[in-house]
């Protein structure tokens, strides 16, 4: 389980946590593990975000965690939100979507990267963050 899943079920319980991954498979069926960019849980939740699925259509995903709360937690885990290296929603990301969830970009943050144990590693002190 990743970093962020794991936050993820901290925050909103292992219901909603096990519904990320199949609710994104469902919109995009023909990503292949590559494009998800080696971590699922980040493309899904990304994916998640672009189909309003935490909002919109919450009811109908099973997902019961409150959108803000949600948004807040996702601007609290942005620097790890953006190490995202695959698909995702370019149309969303131009209309602002995720921004409006406190990530200003899909692309890798400076001061963060995964390390080959799968952890995030801050660049700056050579910490791996748990």
């Amino acid at each position: 389980m990743s970093y962020l899943q794991a936050s993820f079920a901290d925050s909103f319980g292992e219901a909603n946590t096990e519904r990320v991954i199949p609710v994104a498979r469902g919109h995009n069926p023909g990503v292949t593990e590559e494009e998800k960019g080696g971590d699922e849980f980040r493309w899904a939740f990304l994916r998640c975000i672009s189909q309003e699925c935490f909002t919109r259509f919450a009811e109908e995903h099973e997902f019961d965690a409150d959108p803000i709360e949600l948004k807040d937690w996702s601007s609290d885990n942005a620097s790890y939100i953006r190490l995202h290296q695959g698909d995702f929603d370019i149309i969303a990301a131009f209309a602002g979507e995720f921004e409006r969830w406190g990530l200003k970009s899909t692309t890798t943050d400076e001061r963060y990267e995964d390390n080959e144990q799968g952890k995030i590693q801050d660049i700056q002190t050579g910490v791996d963050e748990e």
